[in-house]
């Protein structure tokens, strides 16, 4: 068993799921909001966060950014020391633009992409899917 976490950032650009890989063979386990208060959080930030509007009526605060939602809830985790590489698998335009919202630091530690959008697949086909960029 290897000392290496890595974590697949799977992501539509509204919802966020995370599995993890503890160095076992190519085997992903899910990063489970109910035990992970910071995760949890976040998706309760993604689900419920509307613009704000003030008392007469316009809008306050813009639209939600919830790409740099989940770029700082990945670096506050690897200040944490919870992963140390990432891999994230999004459509094209969402990995695109998760990368670029993610600290330089962060960002060396991306070990593959997928451009895709597997977040409600099944852990088989995902753990298929990220095989080779797990085991790289």
């Amino acid at each position: 068993m290897s000392d290496v976490t890595t974590w697949a950032v799977l992501c539509d650009g509204r919802y966020i799921k995370i599995m993890v890989n503890n160095g076992e063979n190519k085997k992903l386990s899910v990063l489970d909001a109910d035990k992970h208060e910071d995760l949890a959080a976040l998706c309760y930030k993604m689900v419920n966060s509307k613009p704000e509007f003030s008392v007469s009526g316009s809008v306050k605060a813009g639209k939600i950014d919830f790409i740099q939602l989940q770029a700082d809830f990945l670096t506050e985790q690897y200040e944490k020391r919870l992963f140390n590489r990432l891999i994230i698998a999004a459509p094209a335009d969402v990995t695109k633009a998760l990368c670029a919202a993610l600290p330089e630091n962060i960002r060396q530690l991306v070990a593959g992409e997928l451009a895709e959008d597997i977040t409600t697949k099944s852990c088989d086909v995902i753990e298929d899917k990220l095989a080779t960029m797990i085991a790289a």
